[in-house]
């Protein structure tokens, strides 16, 4: 059974690309690309290749495997890294870490949330290395308000929070970075109190912070990981976030 049509649709949802976008990336007409994603029809062997070759997937895995978030990211380094560490644990007081799946969020849907709700168990899975018995949550983000001068959290960096669940984690840390949930989407932003609710700060000049009330905070997230791009466009490497 081919697998062509799920993982076309895939490929788009965590790429960010509409069906059009993909469509003109291989000289193809939308409707085709939706006859493809229906099992309505199946590409020819040169758009398989070229689509193969663009996405750095096997033509093979395009066909007979059911694609996963983590092999459109080259994540299986991370599963590499946990079994190495497993072997050289000289720290048995830490949590347990486990091969954990995490809903994962891509920025064209968070940019769709307000209109278009969806359920966080119906996402798409995101599997890492992570202490065992907490709820994640793993977002692209879509903007650069957290950019400064290079600096800070990029546009495309995938943020994975951390859902509070203790008494002593049940309110926001003033000047701490959150993984915020809002009726407009999520967003990363650095909080601060005041009588009015939240200040939610931007580092990047070029966007502004917002004043939000508290009840217009929907959720958060403690940010544990920060997934960002190297030099050369794949994601190797794991930051961890710090309080500020």
């Amino acid at each position: 059974m081919s697998h062509i049509g799920k993982n076309i649709r895939k490929i788009r949802t965590v790429k960010n690309y509409s069906q059009t976008d993909f469509a003109d990336k291989f000289a193809l007409k939308r409707a085709t690309v939706g006859a493809y994603e229906e099992g309505r029809s199946e590409p020819k062997i040169s758009t398989l290749i070229e689509i193969a070759n663009y996405f750095s997937i096997s033509v093979d895995d395009l066909l007979k495997k059911e694609l996963t978030v983590n092999d459109l990211f080259k994540f299986d380094i991370f599963k590499k890294e946990l079994q190495k560490s497993s072997k050289h644990n000289l720290r048995p007081s830490e949590l347990p870490i486990d091969l954990v799946s995490v809903p994962f969020l891509s920025a064209s849907q968070n940019k769709d949330l307000a209109a278009n709700p969806l359920e966080l168990n119906k996402l798409e899975q995101l599997v890492m290395p992570l202490p065992k018995g907490d709820e994640y949550l793993a977002v692209e983000i879509a903007d650069k308000a957290m950019e400064q001068i290079g600096q800070g959290i990029a546009q495309g960096d995938i943020i994975i929070g951390r859902k509070p669940k203790s008494k002593q984690e049940q309110f926001l840390e003033d000047e701490r970075t959150y993984l915020l949930q809002t009726a407009t989407g999520f967003l990363v932003r650095k909080v601060s109190s005041s009588a009015e609710g939240y200040w939610l700060k931007t580092l990047n000049q070029d966007y502004y912070s917002t004043l939000l009330k508290e009840e217009a905070i929907l959720g958060y997230w403690q940010i544990v990981l920060r997934l960002t791009k190297n030099v050369g466009g794949s994601f190797q490497k794991i930051v961890r976030e710090s309080d500020n």
